[in-house]
């Protein structure tokens, strides 16, 4: 129990207090009286030891170096069928000449950012098994390619043909269109969109959906990329005439599964392009359209329609912006080929 010291009495200090007082006025680093502890010689090593630890750690952390990447995110399982507790997606580098020693180094990616730390932490966890023994790697020949990322390839003497019809049929299955009467133009002549502010709001997640499926069709289907592009300008606040012109493509593909890119086999190597452009085809902000294609002999390689970036106040000078987007392209591929 604590009690107040009354006012009518004093507190007299002996002389244990006044040595522990002096000896409270040591640096509590070194023991030693004399400096206060900002400027303690003990206290100023570990600081600069500290530095130089965080100044080397930060360099080795963003210190960049070229690497042959590969990425690898399946669930290895063992002999024994039982699938293992801790998967890790790893992507290993193959180190160039610049580091002298023979660690094995892995790359983890998280949160888009490349972090580079040994392997060995992994190894110590038993993430990783038996990797800086690996020498040799098993390969296997699946047969002919048919099917790749949703492109169906059909191989022949005469040439090879590209077509999406199997994913145009799962999209159609998806956004109940399957039985829509097919349509014989991917949008019509006469419909210009706008922003239509007036109109009746649709659902911007399944508009979205629509938009972006259409847009990887577009990989086969150049087509259609012209009404895919405009439509996608709208996604952002989609109205009922926005909704209506993109069924309005899925019912032209519809009609029109079989149709894909062909590529002969004796065709030449001769680069053509070809432009041509909608002059003040947006009525929102009176841009115009450019659209290029390109041939590589018979065979067409390249296309793309895209909204120009400024405001051409004639068809001849949207023309001449849409050549020459033509020609930045095909002097490109003829730099690369």
């Amino acid at each position: 129990m604590f009690r107040r010291n009354p006012s009518n009495q004093s507190h007299q200090r002996n002389n244990s207090d006044w040595n522990a007082r002096e000896n409270s006025d040591a640096c509590y680093e070194c023991g030693r009286t004399g400096h206060i502890k900002k400027y303690c010689p003990q206290l100023r090593n570990k600081t600069a030891n500290s530095n130089n630890n965080s100044r080397d750690f930060k360099e080795k952390k963003f210190k960049s170096r070229k690497a042959l990447l590969t990425w690898d995110d399946s669930d290895e399982r063992d002999k024994e069928g039982r699938e293992d507790e801790d998967v890790a997606q790893l992507c290993f580098m193959a180190n160039d000449g610049d580091i002298k020693h023979n660690d094995i180094w892995l790359w983890h990616r998280r949160l888009g950012h490349v972090h580079m730390d040994l392997i060995k932490k992994l190894l110590s966890k038993d993430l990783v098994r038996g990797l800086p023994n690996l020498r040799e790697f098993e390969m296997s020949m699946m047969g002919e390619l048919t099917f790749f990322l949703g492109l169906q390839i059909k191989q022949s003497k005469d040439g090879i043909f590209i077509n999406q019809s199997k994913y145009t049929r799962e999209l159609l299955k998806r956004f109940g269109l399957e039985n829509a009467k097919p349509r014989g133009t991917p949008i019509s002549p006469s419909v210009n969109l706008i922003k239509d502010e007036n109109g009746k709001n649709v659902d911007s997640k399944l508009f979205r959906g629509m938009i972006g499926s259409l847009l990887y069709l577009t990989a086969s289907r150049p087509d259609s990329m012209f009404s895919v592009c405009i439509c996608a300008r709208f996604q952002a606040c989609p109205k009922e005439s926005h909704l209506s012109a993109v069924k309005r493509i899925f019912k032209y593909l519809s009609g029109t599964l079989n149709l894909g890119l062909w590529y002969p086999r004796n065709s030449s190597i001769d680069l053509v392009g070809f432009s041509d452009s909608d002059y003040a085809g947006c009525l929102v902000d009176r841009k115009s359209t450019s659209g290029t294609c390109q041939f590589l002999g018979d065979a067409l390689v390249s296309w793309h329609s895209k909204k120009q970036t400024s405001v051409a106040l004639s068809t001849a000078e949207a023309e001449y912006v849409a050549a020459g987007s033509c020609c930045a392209q095909v002097l490109w591929m003829r730099q690369t080929l």
